[in-house]
């Protein structure tokens, strides 16, 4: 598993490369947590274009960040899901509290309330 992450404005964009599962899932929730700590960051975009594995660890992780952002009214987004990771995503759903955009230039429009035309 690989962690990619990048600021901008006041998001924090994570991809997931790899496999999320009870072996990764403690170290993207401390890394991602320390990172919107550290910077005072108010929206997290998950970027899951090269996420290729997840089990319930991925959901308790993707649940507490959810909370986190809240906490802060921010937006917790989710970009670029492949069709493998879909259904699990719509079973715990994850797709009622996240915010789902085809990719990081919409969800960043939706973000600043910019109009997508």
């Amino acid at each position: 598993m690989e962690l990619k992450t990048k600021i901008i404005e006041d998001s924090l964009y994570v991809k997931i490369v790899g496999e999320l599962d009870h072996h990764t899932s403690e170290d993207i929730r401390n890394q991602v947590d320390s990172l919107l700590t550290s910077n005072n960051l108010k929206n997290l975009i998950f970027d899951l274009s090269q996420m290729n594995f997840m089990d319930s660890s991925g959901v308790g992780m993707f649940m507490g960040r959810y909370k986190k952002i809240k906490s802060k009214n921010g937006i917790p987004i989710m970009i670029n899901i492949h069709n493998s990771n879909r259904r699990l995503l719509q079973m715990s759903g994850l797709f009622n509290i996240y915010n789902e955009y085809a990719n990081l230039n919409k969800a960043l429009i939706a973000i600043r309330g910019e109009d997508d035309e």
